[in-house]
């Protein structure tokens, strides 16, 4: 299991950032994130999108299951997580 978006608890991020009601949470540190549609343009914020993730924390694949990591990961080393969030301008995923 990846964990690239988490809630933070109070006081982290010298209070950067707040804990919002429904927000799913923010990227962790060392994590990147992004998302296309489905023709590969980049979207806005405020549009749901799958998201794909990379970071010190990500797998570099599957062992010994190519035919998993051509689903799952872009050649350049995203993962395609599944997920589906819409992201506002703060950076917080909701």
């Amino acid at each position: 299991m990846l964990a690239a978006i988490a809630q933070p608890f109070s006081g982290t991020f010298k209070g950067r950032v707040e804990r919002k009601r429904g927000m799913t949470g923010i990227l962790l540190p060392g994590m990147k994130a992004r998302a296309d549609r489905k023709d590969g343009s980049a979207t806005d914020f405020g549009e749901v999108r799958e998201v794909f993730s990379c970071g010190q924390n990500a797998a570099m694949g599957h062992l010994n299951d190519k035919k998993s990591d051509s689903e799952n990961f872009t050649p350049e080393g995203w993962l395609r997580t599944g997920d589906t969030f819409v992201a506002n301008e703060q950076g917080r995923f909701l």
